[in-house]
């Protein structure tokens, strides 16, 4: 990730390194979104193919995935750590 690229001994690294982090996770939720969205279009349609539910449900898994490990590796296991 472009977030882990520049070590954290200034404030400009580290509003740097915030930024790329949030550009990542920004693109993570569209991919979110756009799984979601494909997948319920596949659903309405009468003739089914396997290609939309397929990549939808790889982006969806690819950005539910990048979010749960967010959400451990930057909430909970840091916090774990400062004890």
């Amino acid at each position: 990730m472009l977030s882990g690229w520049y070590p954290i001994n200034s404030p400009d690294n580290l509003t740097l390194n915030i930024f790329w982090d949030g550009i990542f996770h920004s693109g993570t939720y569209i991919l979110v979104l756009t799984g979601v969205f494909l997948l319920w279009r596949s659903a309405l349609r009468v003739h089914r193919s396997w290609l939309l539910p397929l990549v939808g449900s790889v982006l969806m898994g690819w950005g539910c995935f990048n979010l749960l490990e967010g959400i451990v590796n930057h909430t909970l296991l840091p916090a774990q750590t400062r004890q």
